[in-house]
């Protein structure tokens, strides 16, 4: 596949993509959220812990831009645009104040993500 046939998906917004919601029960019904249809629940394909809900966007772009005779067959790529939703509950850590929560867990959960990247350890 050359460049001129791959599709763009810089080009593409959110009304070329039609999005319709359905609510979904998150936790056994404890709170409703409204999810884009096309989104699958990922417990559906994968195991996901008790404490959070994960959606996937399954868009899929069909480029047919690049058709340029009637004659000629539309080229179509399949491409999912790849969008992710995690839901999860934590834990109330009452030595942080109501004002710091948000900070705290942003922080907690960037530091998670370092992947044992641990500064405090002095091996050298």
């Amino acid at each position: 596949m050359s460049n001129d046939d791959e599709l763009d998906i810089s080009r593409l917004t959110l009304d070329d993509i039609p999005v319709t919601l359905t609510k979904r029960e998150l936790y056994g019904g404890a709170i409703i959220l409204s999810v884009p249809t096309h989104w699958r629940d990922v417990s559906q394909v994968r195991q996901v812990p008790d404490h959070q809900e994960v959606f996937q966007d399954c868009t899929i772009a069909d480029d047919t831009s690049n058709s340029s005779s009637s004659d000629k067959k539309p080229s179509s790529q399949i491409l999912p645009l790849g969008g992710c939703m995690i839901v999860e509950i934590l834990e109330r850590q009452n030595e942080i104040s109501d004002e710091d929560a948000a900070s705290f867990f942003f922080h907690d959960l960037a530091e998670a993500n370092r992947g044992g990247d641990d500064d405090d350890d002095d091996d050298d």
